[in-house]
């Protein structure tokens, strides 16, 4: 099935934070602040993906949000969606619970993860079922450096990209490791037989149909 034609929901979030970041004192409002979530602006749950600190945070996330995004909902497009709504409320929630000492979070990087973490997968187990092991190693090796950026993170609580905006916020290695276990469970649910998944993470179809149609 021909996907090219369609509304691209990530480009349509790629663009909307570069708004944000251009929208005077928008990344302000939308940003997910703990105070004002208590207070009942709860669309910020949502809308801190989009607000970003500083240009260069913004760059990175946006740019690997679209090049990632875009692959993944052609190829995958259910699963995608999917796989970035239950980040989106997960991340978040995942700040408020167990990070109580931040009050504020902005950027699209545990989305990034998500899919990241989601294609990889999705990537390493079809090479597999093709025989293709050259590109099930390399893959498989991209997927570990992922783990091992995370646990970098973890354990020296700053950044390895955003090295010129590391002074404008504190890292959350949290919410890359919420976003890469979503990206995983939603990969691992698209391949496992359609009697293990719901139905909506295939649209409908069997998990080996659409690894076929790719």
């Amino acid at each position: 099935m021909n996907t090219t034609s369609r509304w691209q929901v990530t480009t349509t979030i790629a663009v909307a934070s570069l708004v944000v970041a251009l929208w005077p004192g928008a990344s302000a409002v939308l940003e997910f602040d703990r105070v004002a979530v208590g207070a009942g602006d709860w669309w910020r749950i949502l809308t801190g993906h989009l607000a970003h600190f500083g240009f260069e945070h913004l760059v990175w996330d946006t740019v690997v949000f679209a090049v990632l995004g875009v692959i993944c909902e052609r190829r995958h497009r259910m699963a995608t969606l999917a796989c970035l709504g239950v980040s989106a409320v997960l991340i978040p929630a995942a700040v408020w619970l167990l990070m109580p000492e931040i009050t504020t979070y902005r950027g699209l990087s545990g989305l990034d993860t998500a899919l990241f973490a989601f294609l990889g997968v999705m990537m390493c187990a079809q090479s597999c079922r093709e025989g293709r092991h050259g590109r099930t190693v390399m893959t498989g090796l991209l997927l570990l450096g992922m783990v091992l950026k995370i646990g970098w993170e973890f354990y020296t609580n700053g950044t390895i990209f955003v090295r010129g905006s590391s002074h404008l916020f504190v890292p959350v290695p949290l919410v890359h490791l919420v976003g890469a276990v979503v990206g995983l469970a939603v990969a691992v649910g698209q391949i496992l037989p359609r009697n293990f998944m719901p139905p909506w993470l295939t649209g409908g179809q069997p998990a080996s149909l659409k690894l076929e149609q790719n």
